[in-house]
């Protein structure tokens, strides 16, 4: 991969937030030309192409979701599955038992508490 220091030395969240709250449009145009620029200057043709697939998922996840944190979640709920599902095979790879199975538990309601 070429070097990134211009997309990751260079990040400045207080502008990137302030250009938000002004012009969340403009937000979204930097963002996507952000993303874009990275994912073009990526080395590797194969490796390109899976990060514009894995951009275009995120991309349907936020478009799927009301509001910001709704995409977080399920964002952060695709790449969970993702890391699961690949420590699951690379652990059947090697031969072991896959620790990440699913386990009954049992739900403790919780008191409403008002006041």
């Amino acid at each position: 991969m070429k070097k990134t220091t211009k997309h990751t030395e260079s990040f400045d969240f207080d502008r990137w937030r302030r250009l938000a709250e002004k012009d969340p449009e403009a937000f979204e145009q930097a963002r996507k030309a952000v993303i874009d620029d990275f994912i073009d200057h990526i080395d590797d043709e194969l490796l390109r192409e899976r990060m514009r697939r894995l951009q275009w998922r995120v991309e349907q996840e936020r478009a799927r979701s009301n509001n910001p944190m709704g995409a977080c979640i399920r964002i952060y709920n695709m790449m969970w599955r993702s890391v699961s599902d690949n420590y699951q095979l690379l652990t059947r790879l090697v031969g072991g038992e896959t620790v990440l199975e699913p386990t009954p538990a049992q739900v403790i309601p919780f008191r409403r508490v008002n006041g």
